[in-house]
């Protein structure tokens, strides 16, 4: 028991700094069991106090984080989606190859691709595709599709082992030009017909039996067709 005075003895307040001296020293083993559990617990207060604080300001932080790389990965994506196609894109490729089985296959003129109303059809169509002009048509994406019909078709003759040819000779009736044709005609082993006119050329020459037969001789080495066949 210890005593620290009374208020007669004079002494108003009084501070621990004694009492801990003492326990210190004459109590060393409790004394030091006692610091470390206080030290402890403030670590403990002090954790839970700074703890949701900090794990609130990561949070904020994320989210403005997540934000951002949101907001600018929706502005990449809406910059690409409006950018023209190059000429050369695939896509682009696709629509070129439509617009050039239009042109064949209708018997449109070239200057389908200039005209207004169309242009605004494939612009409404695809914002994105940039209309190339009527020369580009011409000498590159309708020699493409000939070529692809031409592969085609000689494959098919090559795989046939007997065809029929036949032949028309016309004048135009506005040039009076004369013209010159040559069509196959053959059964596949299913007996599927295969009508198909590979030829047609312009036939100034005079119409001698001589001179329709060197056309026709020239029509066929151009197919690789030989003569037998």
């Amino acid at each position: 028991m210890i005593k620290r005075g009374t208020m007669e003895a004079g002494q108003k307040c009084f501070s621990t700094t004694p009492l801990h001296n003492h326990i210190k020293i004459n109590h060393p083993k409790e004394y030091y069991i006692e610091r470390n559990k206080n030290e402890q617990k403030k670590k403990a207060q002090a954790v839970n106090k700074i703890t949701p604080e900090f794990f609130s300001t990561s949070t904020t932080v994320k989210k403005e984080t997540v934000l951002e790389t949101s907001k600018q990965t929706s502005i990449d994506e809406y910059l690409k989606s409006q950018k023209v196609w190059s000429i050369n894109d695939s896509r682009s490729q696709t629509i070129h190859r439509k617009i050039g089985l239009i042109l064949a296959l209708d018997n449109q003129p070239f200057t389908l691709v200039e005209d207004t109303g169309f242009n605004n059809l494939i612009n409404h169509l695809e914002p994105r595709y940039c209309m190339p002009s009527r020369k580009f048509f011409s000498k590159t994406i309708i020699p493409q599709l000939y070529m692809e019909l031409n592969n085609k078709i000689s494959d098919k003759l090559i795989k046939t082992d007997y065809i029929n040819f036949s032949s028309d000779i016309w004048t135009c009736p506005i040039s009076h030009e004369s013209f010159i044709s040559l069509s196959s005609h053959s059964i596949d082993k299913d007996f599927n017909r295969f009508d198909v006119v590979l030829h047609a050329s312009h036939f100034p020459e005079s119409h001698t039996g001589i001179n329709i037969s060197k056309k026709l001789e020239s029509m066929w080495d151009s197919w690789k067709i030989q003569a037998e066949r």
